[in-house]
């Protein structure tokens, strides 16, 4: 029955019944041919043959006449079936665990992903054993880092459920940033998982082509020139950075040490989900959200907001995006304010909310500035950093809460 499931999923091309297919219906060796044509959907955007599937998992595919939704129900109803018999024997012997077993199972069963009901104090020891994990960690990271040790210190790095939004006016430098965060994540996250997880850095582009994001990255790890590198105008040293860089990235990547990818055809709320449930990531970044939205009206971009902040809840994905918010260029942290970000921050939806910014003088010096407008689990801060564009780099000059920061007669209650 599973043999012919995925053969007609193949023949009717139908991924979004496959993606809704939970993995505990399946038995591990045929839940490993569905990881693969997972996998190789994303990666090539078509099926892989029959012949294929046969010899990476050694399932022989079974041709079939019914249609994968009749399979499906099928699978469903044998797993329902077989838990459900499962516990009604136990219960039978008088096993006291059942009934609450039972309760969990039909919840599971009802729900399109699997959730563990659990009463709080119930399960101390793992509470004692998630304090001993950040206590050991640096800056309290236990999921996953943000790729700078000083941010970590500040949010206590990305959580599982978290909705972060970065907003800032156009050409602020919003996708660069994200753009290096994704970088330095994707260096880092094989840490944090099994060795055999190959969960990575999602990254998304909403507005720009993928290959223009790859010369980007390319620039940032080599560190060398974005514009001489754009241009064709690398000089021999930099030349030699860059093809050092490429090689050392393509190497880490077979050792699966590096995990970055990076996709430009999405266009609605749903394709962010799809990838996500195909590819399990461990974080997703998402530049430019704002097109995804029905328009720019502050009320859709409260409802695009909050649809991300739900996604990020219901598949325990981490979701970090950035949007154009309602500033200009020149305006500085004095004059970001809650009504600047009022399309996202009145929906209470961001764990972290963020607006970029640069004023006239630090033009002149060359840096860039975010400050934290609404934190759920930290207390609002800013970081001022400085880019070397010739390499790339980056440098902190200014990382503080914003109580600290700002002067005392500005009205802290508008940050």
């Amino acid at each position: 029955m599973f043999e012919k499931f995925l053969y007609a999923v193949i023949i009717e091309g139908n991924i979004d019944l496959l993606i809704k297919c939970k993995d505990v219906y399946f038995s591990k060796k045929h839940l490993k041919a569905v990881k693969f044509i997972k996998k190789y959907f994303a990666e090539y955007k078509k099926y892989p043959d029959v012949e294929d599937i046969d010899e990476e998992t050694g399932i022989y595919i079974e041709e079939t006449d019914s249609t994968a939704d009749y399979y499906y129900k099928k699978i469903k109803e044998a797993y329902k079936a077989s838990v459900t018999d499962d516990l009604i024997r136990k219960l039978a012997k008088g096993e006291t665990e059942t009934i609450s077993l039972l309760q969990n199972t039909v919840q599971n069963l009802t729900k399109e992903t699997d959730k563990k009901i659990e009463w709080y104090g119930e399960d101390i020891k793992s509470r004692e054993e998630a304090y001993q994990e950040r206590k050991e960690s640096i800056g309290g990271v236990t999921y996953l880092t943000t790729g700078d040790p000083e941010m970590d210190m500040f949010t206590y790095g990305i959580k599982e459920t978290d909705f972060w939004l970065i907003a800032g006016y156009e050409k602020v430098g919003k996708s660069f940033e994200v753009l290096r965060m994704a970088h330095n994540i994707a260096l880092k996250v094989h840490e944090y998982f099994e060795e055999d997880d190959d969960r990575g850095v999602l990254f998304i582009t909403c507005e720009t082509g993928a290959e223009e994001f790859y010369d980007r990255v390319d620039a940032i790890g080599a560190k060398i020139s974005y514009a001489r590198y754009m241009a064709g105008e690398l000089k021999d040293k930099e030349d030699g950075k860059r093809k050092r860089f490429l090689k050392k990235i393509h190497k880490k990547r077979k050792e699966s040490t590096y995990k970055l990818l990076i996709v430009d055809d999405v266009f609605t709320m749903d394709d962010i989900e799809k990838y996500i449930l195909l590819l399990n990531p461990a974080v997703v970044i998402a530049d430019s959200v704002q097109l995804l939205a029905k328009s720019i009206d502050w009320k859709d971009l409260t409802q695009m907001a909050r649809e991300l902040k739900n996604m990020a809840r219901r598949l325990s994905t981490p979701i970090i995006a950035t949007s154009h918010a309602n500033l200009k260029d020149g305006d500085s942290v004095e004059k970001i304010n809650i009504h600047s970000f009022s399309y996202f921050k009145g929906a209470r939806d961001p764990d972290f909310a963020f607006v970029m910014f640069k004023d006239e003088n630090m033009k002149t010096l060359g840096q860039t500035g975010m400050v934290c407008v609404g934190a759920r689990r930290a207390e609002p801060f800013v970081k001022i950093w400085e880019t070397n564009w010739s390499n790339m780099q980056t440098k902190t000059t200014i990382l503080k809460k914003v109580r600290d920061f700002v002067d005392s007669e500005v009205d802290e209650s508008t940050y």
